[in-house]
């Protein structure tokens, strides 16, 4: 009877430890990490994409809506590998777009439509991805049938949801 409880517990722990983990749908392109040391994997993207922010701030601009380097850090880390510019108004948004190739281009809903027919005249490859701050369904929709289905991330929203929009805005121009 020992025996073959050793026997067992050692067949048991020789597949445990040759199990592969089953990947989640669509993790071919983006994977989140997660608490668990089961799921434990390091944001990733399989293309890096050069990202031009355009986010207007000033001196009268609330502390919550300031740029966050922690997210340009965050894209521009070894593993995501992202590369990022960013600009703090539309002269300095205009002379980056003219001065560099980009591969998706972030701004809010507002900036987006005054942006927009620089972005088509000088980047014409690019895809917007568009932030839309708590809008309501009849909003959000008008928001994804101007700028594309997939080029509108509702805000706030995770890490993970950023970097898969930044995924599918950069497919939805190949």
């Amino acid at each position: 009877m020992k025996k073959l409880l050793l026997e067992c517990a050692l067949m048991v722990s020789i597949v445990a430890s040759g199990a592969a983990a089953v990947e989640a749908c669509g993790s071919k392109f983006l994977v989140g990490g997660r608490s668990s040391p089961r799921f434990a994997r390091v944001l990733a993207s399989i293309q890096p994409t050069k990202i031009l922010f355009l986010w207007e701030q000033n001196d009268a601009t609330a502390e919550e809506d300031r740029w966050n380097s922690n997210l340009e850090d965050l894209l521009t880390s070894e593993e995501v590998g992202h590369t990022v510019t960013v600009t703090f108004d539309e002269d300095a948004f205009r002379q980056a777009a003219q001065d560099g190739e980009f591969d998706v281009v972030v701004a809010t809903v507002e900036m987006a439509r005054q942006v927009q027919a620089t972005v088509e005249s000088v980047l014409p490859n690019a895809a917007f991805l568009v932030f839309a701050h708590l809008p309501t369904r009849s909003v959000l929709k008008e928001i994804k049938k101007e700028f594309g289905e997939d080029n509108v991330l509702k805000t706030p929203n995770t890490t993970d949801a950023f970097l898969s929009a930044i995924e599918r805005s950069r497919r939805s121009v190949e």
